[in-house]
């Protein structure tokens, strides 16, 4: 269907091309001749680098699919009740972008600040903010609407910390955080 279109598309403009140029049909002048092969040259050429570009780009979103990510705290169905509700909690301040969210997040998680803050003792409480943030799972995208920062700066913030941290670039960070 898409070839055929492709091609009716094609005859369309080259007949166009040569209505404009003032080509009759039955005489054909050399320099239109060439004016209409060039054309069509140009055309094919544009054509089958967009149809290039646009079939790598749905292959790279294709692959480009979250890993899994592991379970923050496996314990029994009555502890894990409360835990999760405490998590919603906390969730929820990050939200809000409340201030006391890394306060409530570091009872909930006692040993993370103190293990990163070994890896690496120059880390700022801004920098502590959004490793908790990574831990509980928030994307770039969702961390720059509730930071109220934009996606590029967010980017340049977690680069900044796999830097400080030593992560490797094909090493996920959530995983890494959520393993600390």
């Amino acid at each position: 269907m898409k070839k055929k279109l492709l091609i009716l598309s094609f005859l369309l403009i080259l007949t166009n091309i040569k209505a404009q140029a003032g080509i009759k049909t039955e005489i054909y002048k050399p320099q239109a001749v060439n004016v209409i092969l060039i054309s069509g040259i140009i055309f094919l050429v544009i054509f089958t680098g967009l149809f290039i570009y646009y079939k790598k780009k749905s292959s790279q979103v294709k692959t480009r699919q979250k890993e899994p990510v592991p379970e923050i705290i496996f314990l029994p169905a009555k502890e894990k009740r409360t835990i999760d509700s405490e998590l919603n909690n906390v969730i929820e301040l990050a939200k809000n972008n409340d201030k006391s969210f890394h306060i409530k997040f570091s009872e909930l998680f006692p040993e993370f600040n103190q293990k990163l803050l070994e890896v690496n003792p120059q880390l700022t409480h801004s920098d502590l903010e959004y490793c908790a943030l990574i831990k509980l799972k928030f994307d770039t995208k969702e961390i720059a609407i509730y930071k109220n920062t934009s996606i590029s700066s967010v980017e340049s913030k977690k680069y900044r910390i796999r830097k400080k941290l030593c992560i490797r670039t094909d090493e996920n960070m959530y995983t890494w955080m959520i393993n600390i």
